[in-house]
């Protein structure tokens, strides 16, 4: 059985300041980029690869998914997702970053859902000062957890 990293919409948010709220990431939904999808409704991404528009992959490949798709699982809201598994029965795992611009000493709230399918699913979250694991587990089935946390900005740029 493969066991699947599942992420879906990342959000930033700049707190403290009502006229600049709202996120600050590009495609935190994963929706934009050039998507090909295969007989499966997916498409694996390489390490390096800028396909989808606004973020980076790192580590090892991962897969981008779109619904409806082969595996019965879908995205929170919209119609695609990631499964940083990439298929593979054990890591290494693939992941994805961005750099977002920032104001410094400003403290930022960041945002994003972790799903599971059968098990518990673990990522590793970087932000500056921001150094967390975000989790959700599935008895049976798929599922979506909220994670959310801040950071301070260090300068003005952060990567995440």
């Amino acid at each position: 059985m493969v066991r699947h990293i599942l992420i879906f919409f990342w959000s930033i948010v700049l707190l403290g300041i009502p006229a600049t709220r709202g996120s600050v990431i590009v495609n935190g939904d994963f929706e934009l980029g050039g998507f090909v999808p295969n007989s499966d409704n997916a498409m694996s991404l390489v390490a390096s690869s800028t396909t989808m528009t606004g973020w980076t992959v790192v580590g090892d490949s991962l897969v981008w998914i779109s619904t409806p798709n082969p595996f019965s699982l879908q995205a929170k809201s919209g119609t695609k997702f990631l499964d940083l598994t990439d298929y593979a029965q054990g890591g290494p795992f693939g992941g994805v970053r961005q750099s977002i611009n920032t104001i410094t000493n400003a403290v930022y709230q960041i945002s994003f859902d972790v799903g599971a399918v059968s098990g518990t699913s673990r990522i590793q979250v970087t932000a500056n000062n921001l150094s967390d694991i975000a989790s959700s587990s599935a008895s049976n089935g798929h599922t979506w957890t909220t994670y959310s946390s801040f950071f301070t900005a260090g300068s003005s740029s952060a990567t995440i």
